[in-house]
């Protein structure tokens, strides 16, 4: 878990001139440092400020059907006490769902392994696969915001993608601190599919696909490999340094 919300290292006075790929690679960087901490303000926001008041607006239309029970045995009141309910429930669902959308809770509140493990049961119970979770080695390192955010978005996406397109039964979910890299491993047994055909595709998809996995993952000094055959599965492997030694606490389970 953190809260190290501060802007990427830039290079010391002493050190050598950056190149223009260099200085190219830091602006991104920091504008995708902007953007998750824009992201992240207006999920509090969302969550704090409209979760909250949907939430007290259904509340109290139920208090009110049950201090004045004589309104509520009225013809049709029933009725429309049911769809306004159902209404409510539907936007407070709506606001939690665009909330953990722009920056899931959990990822602040628990930190990345926990809230990886919430993310593999909330896939397995929208699309029935089963999702096989493990992290080691995470409980004595910090990774900061940028790794465990950006760490995050790219097993998101790859979920997403088995989600959309592996006809997947079973997912396996593996992130591991190893000096100086932290791993991130995820692969199913869908059907695959060329590797090279999906990379140029994906330079004109609107979501991270393949190819902005990989300049993720590159701006932060990390790499992106995947393997993958039609009828075979596929197999994504992350690897980010984050410069620090650690230990083991281990998070796993088995969704179904």
């Amino acid at each position: 878990m953190t809260d190290d919300h501060s802007a990427p290292p830039e290079r010391q006075d002493g050190d050598s001139p950056m190149t223009d790929l260099e200085q190219c690679i830091l602006f991104n960087r920091d504008l995708l440092h902007i953007h998750e901490v824009e992201r992240q303000r207006i999920a509090k926001d969302l969550h704090d400020v409209v979760g909250q008041a949907l939430l007290t607006v259904k509340l109290e239309l139920n208090m009110m059907f049950l201090q004045h029970p004589d309104i509520a045995d009225r013809q049709g009141i029933a009725a429309l006490r049911e769809d306004l309910t159902g209404a409510m429930h539907k936007a407070i669902r709506s606001v939690r769902d665009m909330t953990y959308a722009l920056r899931p809770p959990d990822l602040d509140q628990l930190g990345l392994p926990l809230a990886l493990s919430a993310l593999c049961t909330d896939y397995t119970e929208r699309c029935g696969f089963e999702t096989d979770y493990l992290s080691a080695g995470l409980d004595r390192i910090h990774l900061g915001f940028e790794v465990e955010t950006n760490l995050y978005r790219l097993a998101q996406e790859a979920l997403r993608n088995v989600e959309k397109h592996a006809m997947a039964t079973r997912v396996m979910v593996r992130l591991v601190a190893s000096h100086p890299n932290v791993i991130l491993h995820v692969a199913d047994n869908g059907r695959g599919f060329e590797v090279a055909r999906m990379l140029a595709a994906s330079k004109s998809e609107k979501g991270l696909g393949l190819w902005g996995m990989r300049q993720r993952a590159k701006l932060l000094g990390g790499e992106v490999r995947v393997n993958s055959t039609p009828g075979t599965g596929t197999s994504m492997v992350v690897k980010i340094p984050y410069g620090g030694g650690g230990n083991c606490n281990d998070v796993a389970h088995t969704s179904r």
